[in-house]
């Protein structure tokens, strides 16, 4: 379970992998992202056959058990097309590792669908950054301690967390607040924990302790998961290409059930396109 987590989070063997996989895991399960990837591993044998424009409608039916099938083919194809345009015709994105931390944030930025959390998971799984990424699970969490302002939303409190955490303590405090927000009953989304004890008890919750120790109250908080990065990233674009001046952020994210989703087989994933 923890190496499916990383693997979604970014961490593969190459940079184009990590960039395409983490994608794939925005607003759905881990089971149903690692489905997506596998399945379009094992439809295409190389990234330029992926990223060729005939194979569209054949991305866009490999990857849909993960969900937004359309958008999401549209997107890979396009990033893919974008490196190869301006790297001689490769795909790899191994170039990136010679950068400095802001010029890849600045570079990926460009990309469509890629925002700052998933660009954060990149820099840290992929490219061994000292970066802390902002998930449902850690702004849930964070906010709960009192670790950042009620008001703050991922981005903002991506910015606060990632000055704020020691950059030893980066990556495993990422992991464990992503695994303990999706085991803990007291923790989860609406108490309903992704990964409960298969006996049916409730963990007791270390940070519940920690809160009262410390005279927090924790907050009761909704869980909605969403990807703000889809919606801000499509806007750069047109204004970064002169196709729109302005945009306007909606007030509330689109709101996806939180609920527990087994692992789909590839084979029934293909029978349900």
């Amino acid at each position: 379970r923890r190496k499916t987590m990383l693997e979604s989070c970014g961490m593969r063997n190459s940079v184009t992998e990590a960039v395409i996989s983490t994608m794939l895991s925005q607003n759905t399960t881990d089971a149903n992202s690692k489905a997506a990837f596998a399945s379009m591993k094992k439809t295409f044998d190389t990234w330029e056959e992926i990223s060729h424009p005939d194979n569209l409608q054949k991305l866009e039916d490999a990857i849909r058990v993960g969900g937004l099938a359309k958008t999401r083919s549209e997107r890979i194809q396009k990033i893919l097309q974008i490196v190869q345009k301006e790297h001689k015709g490769s795909t790899s994105m191994e170039y990136l590792r010679d950068l400095t931390d802001d010029q890849i944030k600045t570079e990926l930025t460009r990309f469509p669908g890629l925002g700052p959390k998933t660009i954060s998971c990149v820099l840290l799984f992929s490219l061994g950054r000292p970066e802390f990424p902002v998930d449902t699970h850690v702004l849930r969490i964070c906010h709960s301690m009192g670790w950042v302002h009620p008001s703050h939303n991922r981005i903002s409190a991506y910015e606060h967390l990632n000055a704020r955490v020691p950059n030893e303590l980066k990556m495993d405090l990422h992991c464990l607040l992503v695994a303990h927000g999706k085991h803990c009953h007291n923790c989860a989304a609406n108490n309903r924990p992704q990964f409960p004890p298969r006996d049916g008890t409730k963990l007791k919750c270390p940070l519940k302790e920690v809160s009262k120790w410390k005279g927090i109250v924790p907050t009761s908080l909704v869980c909605v998961k969403s990807e703000p990065d889809i919606v801000l990233s499509d806007a750069l674009t047109k204004i970064n290409t002169h196709e729109q001046k302005s945009f306007t952020i909606p007030r509330l994210p689109r709101k996806i059930k939180s609920e527990p989703i087994p692992d789909i087989p590839l084979s029934s994933a293909k029978q349900n396109k």
